[in-house]
């Protein structure tokens, strides 16, 4: 049978409705200066603690006053102790938190992320290249599928709607930062090389390099692989994953694959007969000695071991 009348407990008339709030939540601190209207009323004291999630509150009336001792946080209604005057001493009957839970919440916020939103604002362009930086990171360490856009948004200080206002989705973004990649590879050839945009373009889809020597182009290859573990990492994790035909970068690995194998058979046409078997050569060692590297970083040195293949490959050519 429901009680509609209030009762009294500890002097002060209390609803049926009341009641059943703090059965159902529990006692809570409330916090001053939160909202805090779905708290019935002002009649039940909160004394003790818990980390579970809160009901969204108001602030409470002004009849409550917060105070903050030592132990805790503690909520207390003048008025329910008549003739006493607040202070620490009348809540000895109160639960305490004790050393180990305030070091535990200590703890707790200083291995919070530090990531802030309130970060200040950035042009377009450099927002951008920050957002790539930020995603070739945390694509070479966890791969495609192991990054949320809420990961890179956080990484960035963004929410992710501010994100993809720069990013239209974690595909596009996967794409940006590849294509990225590609043009930076190009411009650091051209810098090894000594040579101009004419000879080793930032786009091979309409021909890759010319003029330019097979076996130098391959050393700077990876002599500038070499300072970018980073990068070699995104591809060849990048690289397996899209060996499934619905990974999004599919289409472009397999597109690059035939791109570089064109551009390296067009080179050694005037080295052998077979070109195109020379290009496939000298792909598959090149992935596999920046694998070997990428797992043995401290005892590999990438460049004396392409020399050493070199050597192999291209015996017996001359031009």
């Amino acid at each position: 049978m429901k009680h509609t009348e209030p009762r009294n407990v500890n002097g002060t008339e209390v609803t049926d409705h009341e009641v059943a709030f703090v059965r159902q939540f529990g006692p809570r601190p409330l916090r001053t200066g939160q909202p805090s209207d779905t708290f019935p009323s002002p009649k039940l004291v909160v004394t003790s603690y818990s980390l579970s999630p809160l009901p969204a509150l108001r602030r409470p009336p002004a009849a409550w006053q917060a105070r903050r001792h030592e132990n805790g946080a503690v909520l207390h209604r003048p008025d329910l102790y008549p003739g006493r005057a607040p202070g620490p001493e009348t809540h000895d009957h109160e639960p305490k938190l004790c050393e180990h839970s305030d070091r535990k919440i200590e703890a707790m916020a200083d291995a919070a992320p530090a990531f802030r939103r309130d970060r200040p604002r950035m042009p377009a362009a450099e927002r951008r290249r920050q957002i790539i930086d930020v995603a070739t990171s945390l694509i070479a360490d966890r791969g495609f599928w192991g990054v949320s856009m809420q990961d890179i948004a956080d990484r960035c200080g963004l929410t992710v709607p501010g994100l993809l206002r720069h990013m239209e989705s974690k595909v596009g973004l996967l794409i940006a930062v590849l294509e990225h990649r590609d043009v930076e590879d190009a411009r650091s050839l051209r810098t090894h090389l000594a040579t101009s945009e004419d000879a080793v373009p930032d786009d091979w889809a309409n021909g890759g390099p010319t003029g330019v020597d097979l076996r130098r182009l391959c050393a700077a290859t990876m002599q500038r692989n070499a300072t970018q573990p980073e990068m070699v990492r995104l591809f060849t994790v990048l690289a397996a994953e899209s060996l499934e035909p619905t990974h999004p970068a599919h289409d472009y690995f397999a597109r690059r694959q035939e791109q570089a194998a064109a551009a390296y058979a067009a080179l050694a046409k005037h080295l052998t007969d077979r070109p195109e078997l020379l290009a496939r050569q000298i792909m598959a060692m090149m992935d596999g000695l920046q694998l070997h590297w990428l797992r043995n970083p401290e005892t590999t040195d990438l460049t004396q071991e392409w020399e050493a293949a070199a050597e192999t490959l291209f015996a017996g050519l001359t031009a």
